[in-house]
């Protein structure tokens, strides 16, 4: 496989892992998910640590995308907040994807 082929790949499992981690989150407390309680809590600090790390892309595409209809952000924050989202993701991904790497390179 080629670098962007592994860059894509990286890419789709971080997305894959925010999504999927963001509609468990949502589906166990029947909120939608922001960086707001019942995610987000000081008193909490380690769930609130696993939960960011996991669903954060999701996180913060719902809360740039909620601040956009409202008109609290303009284009411009939106964009940088979704390469953010984006940038997240990837590294999710390559994180992902080096994990399942060296599991298999152990079986």
């Amino acid at each position: 496989m080629g670098t962007l082929s592994w860059g894509l790949l990286a890419f789709a499992s971080g997305l894959t892992l925010s999504g999927l981690s963001g509609s468990i989150l949502e589906l166990a407390t029947g909120c939608r998910l922001s960086l707001s309680p019942p995610f987000v809590r000081p008193e909490r600090l380690a769930q609130t640590l696993w939960r960011t790390a996991l669903a954060g892309p999701f996180m913060l595409a719902n809360e740039a995308l909620a601040c956009r209809r409202s008109g609290r952000m303009g284009d411009l924050p939106t964009a940088a907040a979704m390469l953010a989202c984006g940038i997240w993701a990837l590294a999710q991904g390559v994180i992902l994807v080096s994990l399942a790497s060296a599991a298999s390179a152990r079986l």
